[in-house]
């Protein structure tokens, strides 16, 4: 679940319009549609004759405006948007711009449609994709906490909203750490509503994911029933505001800050976190790409991601039924997930080789002890069969051809010559003393 941070609840729960319209949206929309219009508020405030301007009265005056009065707002909101392309990504500028818009609109006094232009001159940085062996510095760089946080995070294919629901849910999780089980399902609700599929979607935690999770555990000891998992503070303490929770800005400026340390960022960028094209919701783009290389099913990725129309109907309803089949491709990708026990996923581990080592070392001390049996076993026939020759037997010759055939071919070749020689010279030497 979303939690709003306790300053944004506080500021909403002042004006009723506002508490309606939020309350229309999802817990994760709403969060963003406050942000916009809590922004907005702090800029109008700022405009000569708006000093005391609050959501309501900003209602009121578009309400009652008449003539060229009915567009001064939509201009304003216009104004405020293209200050806003300095400090934001467009993308993040159209979102707030649009929440504005259908805050007023919610309450029936809807603005006259005015969009908004980028600066001249501005040129939006190009997109820069998250690679796993950039997840794998992060990781490194991060203290245990957000280590846990971005590692458990990329693992279970998970947002900011995804990974709250799943940090506010130690209820479910407590249980399956505590049966020693080797990963954790985490049942989350659906990004995108299907008909019915909102309910049984969950992701995974397992691998290094689980091992992280145990680890921060330690550090902050284990939750009370309500408690977020991870708290705001590394060592678990809570803070004086009362809001423990990770709060989004904190979940994105604490990524933001390991990819500056890390170099990703560069330092002259000094503007807000949704200007750089690095961010954390890329970690669900790395899960994706690493999961379709490892050749686990990339259907089961797509349902691990809450993306439901990327899946058949009938396939996501199986993933929701059987479990097992989840779980057993996750297990298949997970050489390419533990970012932190196998960062080069393309090399041998060094464990790895050194067992496959100690298995040769064994093999050819076997192979020894067994050629050198072999090989008296051969000695003792080859002895019999010397004497049968001898003894003028007509099989010994075959039978010593069949024997030294039981070598390799090259040696096999030179056993057959040897004996050939030596049974010319025994059945000569036999002849002479005849005569």
């Amino acid at each position: 679940m979303t939690v709003m941070r306790a300053a944004l609840a506080e500021w909403t729960g002042q004006y009723p319009e506002v508490r309606q319209w939020l309350g229309s949206v999802t817990p994760g929309a709403a969060e963003g549609y406050a942000r916009g219009l809590e922004l907005f508020m702090g800029w109008i405030v700022q405009q000569q004759g708006l000093e005391t301007a609050t959501p309501v009265t900003l209602l009121d005056y578009q309400d009652k405006a008449q003539g060229r009065d009915k567009v001064r707002l939509a201009n304003y909101l216009g104004e405020w948007s293209r200050d806003n392309s300095l400090k934001f990504r467009p993308e993040t500028v159209r979102r707030y711009h649009n929440s504005v818009r259908t805050f007023f609109s919610y309450n029936g006094v809807p603005l006259p449609r005015r969009d908004f232009a980028l600066p001249n001159g501005y040129k939006e940085a190009a997109p820069q994709l998250l690679k796993r062996e950039d997840v794998v510095k992060i990781l490194a760089a991060a203290k245990i906490r957000d280590r846990a946080i971005y590692g458990i995070a990329f693992m279970g294919g998970m947002g900011y909203n995804e990974f709250s629901q799943f940090n506010m849910n130690w209820e479910n999780v407590a249980p399956q750490l505590r049966s020693g089980a080797d990963y954790v399902k985490v049942p989350l609700r659906g990004r995108k509503k299907m008909r019915g599929k909102d309910e049984g979607y969950f992701t995974l935690i397992m691998g290094d994911g689980l091992e992280l999770l145990r680890e921060y555990l330690k550090v902050r000891g284990e939750p009370q029933l309500g408690e977020p998992i991870f708290m705001r503070t590394h060592s678990g303490g809570k803070v004086d505001d009362g809001e423990p929770d990770l709060a989004p800005r904190t979940y994105r400026k604490n990524f933001e800050t390991l990819c500056r340390r890390i170099g990703l960022i560069n330092e002259k960028n000094t503007g807000r976190g949704s200007k750089f094209t690095i961010w954390a919701h890329q970690l669900r783009d790395a899960m994706r790409t690493e999961w379709q290389k490892s050749g686990a099913d990339p259907l089961v990725a797509e349902f691990l991601m809450g993306h439901v129309k990327q899946v058949d109907p009938n396939r996501y309803l199986d993933f929701m039924r059987i479990p097992e089949h989840v779980v057993k491709e996750y297990r298949k990708a997970l050489p390419r997930l533990n970012a932190v026990s196998n960062p080069d996923p393309e090399s041998v581990p060094a464990s790895k080789v050194e067992d496959i080592q100690r298995q040769l070392e064994e093999a050819k001390k076997n192979s020894r002890s067994e050629t050198a049996q072999i090989r008296a076993e051969l000695d003792e026939v080859k002895s019999l069969l010397y004497d049968s020759l001898a003894k003028g037997d007509p099989n010994a010759r075959s039978a010593l051809e069949l024997v030294s055939l039981g070598l390799g071919p090259k040696e096999a070749k030179a056993e057959l010559d040897r004996l050939n020689k030596e049974v010319d010279e025994a059945v000569k030497k036999q002849m002479e003393s005849e005569e």
